[in-house]
């Protein structure tokens, strides 16, 4: 099956969907298909390479920021994509079309299936998706509404990263059907088993993101003073990432960091560095307002890490509450303290997480998620220019 993604960020690009794109697209070149990515072109990037078997073809657009993508930029990706997709399936001739977020991939394979009757399916990521919690993105959203109406309901396929993400969709589009497959992980190369004991001194704490407010890094940084009181050790909270967030999160650091404990800035990490973060760390922590279905979350848990998050959505449907993590109110600094000291207080306890953790991880492999994807991408090729997902 010719298959053609079209994503607007790749790494080293953006977050978790460019990611969990090409980890995908790997694998289904793996199961014998032939899979080409439409993305974003960023200083240092080739505008044509080939990535474990997948082409990736780049387009200029109008990007600044490694970490970060604004509306206008977004809309960049859309108006470039439409023509540059149609370039590609003349050359290419995609059978299916996958595009990875409704906006700004989206009208790209719509235009593709209007055209050229290539039928397409929508994976549904986090911030493409209308909600409550996007708040910075409801300008964006109320000009993308009306398109996003048209784009779900010509698709042969929708997919959601979970299931609050799919409820959020369906207010969208009511009629549609919308089939929940979550991320994974490589646990291949995330291959830390279930630790025995709990990391020595200082505590390493480790929080893996943009840096954005919604993503409540803040609140993390505030409970760094009340968890050293709790446990009477030093800790060190290592934030690896960067956004427009920084310089603020840097002052908050500088005035709030007690004693022993302290915060580190270290920036986006290489994929090796990433793994050794990640081994080193006795806890993930993610105090987000709201996500889709964290990739960081899934790569710590197999290498055996244990996570803090927020009760909020798309982290819920991740960490199971006091069994491979514990969740915590929103924008609770004291509750994230007293989860931190709650989980490294009991090494018996930590270490259970750490097992039931690689065990959920084990259980979400890469392997196993690209095979549900390759199963909705060919009843799309099947179902041909008249298959749409309206029930």
């Amino acid at each position: 099956m010719r298959i053609l993604f079209i994503c607007y960020e790749l790494p080293p690009l953006g977050g978790g969907g460019g990611r969990a794109a090409i980890q995908i697209a790997r694998r289904l070149v793996a199961r014998g298909h032939d899979v080409s990515i439409l993305s974003s072109l960023f200083d240092g990037l080739a505008e044509s390479e080939e990535d474990g078997g997948v082409r990736i073809r780049r387009i200029r657009v109008r990007r600044k920021r490694q970490d970060e993508c604004t509306p206008i930029e977004l809309l960049s990706f859309m108006w470039r994509s439409l023509g540059a997709a149609r370039r590609l399936a003349e050359e290419l001739k995609p059978e299916v079309t996958c595009a990875f977020f409704g906006i700004p991939g989206g009208p790209a394979a719509l235009h593709l299936r209007n055209r050229r009757g290539i039928p397409y399916v929508v994976a549904l990521r986090g911030s493409d998706v209308p909600r409550p919690e996007m708040a910075k993105h409801q300008r964006l959203h109320l000009f993308t509404g009306p398109f996003l109406q048209r784009i779900y309901r010509k698709a042969a396929g929708i997919v959601s990263v979970s299931e609050p993400l799919k409820q959020a969709a369906l207010k969208v589009a009511p009629e549609v059907a919308i089939e929940v497959i979550p991320n994974g992980v490589d646990t291949d190369w995330f291959s830390g088993a279930a630790r025995q004991r709990l990391p020595g001194e200082p505590l390493e704490l480790l929080y893996v993101g943009r840096l954005k407010e919604f993503k409540g890094v803040q609140h993390l940084i505030r409970a760094l003073p009340m968890a050293e009181a709790k446990l009477g050790r030093a800790i060190r909270l290592t934030v690896a990432g960067d956004g427009p967030h920084r310089a603020e999160l840097e002052k908050l650091a500088a005035e709030m960091t007690p004693g022993r404990s302290r915060v580190e800035f270290a920036g986006w990490l290489e994929r090796e560095a990433l793994r050794e973060a990640y081994g080193r760390a006795a806890l993930l922590l993610l105090p987000s307002l709201v996500e889709g279905h964290p990739n960081v979350v899934l790569e710590a848990m197999a290498m055996g890490t244990p996570c803090v998050g927020t009760d909020a959505p798309g982290i819920r449907e991740v960490i199971s509450n006091g069994e491979d993590g514990l969740l915590t109110p929103p924008s609770d600094p004291a509750a994230i303290a007293d989860a931190v000291a709650r989980a490294l207080s009991d090494g018996e306890r930590w270490c259970a997480m750490s097992r039931a953790a690689r065990a959920k991880a084990e259980r979400l492999s890469w392997d196993s998620i690209a095979a549900q994807y390759e199963q909705a991408l060919l009843r799309a090729a099947r179902s041909g220019k008249e298959g749409a997902c309206a029930t």
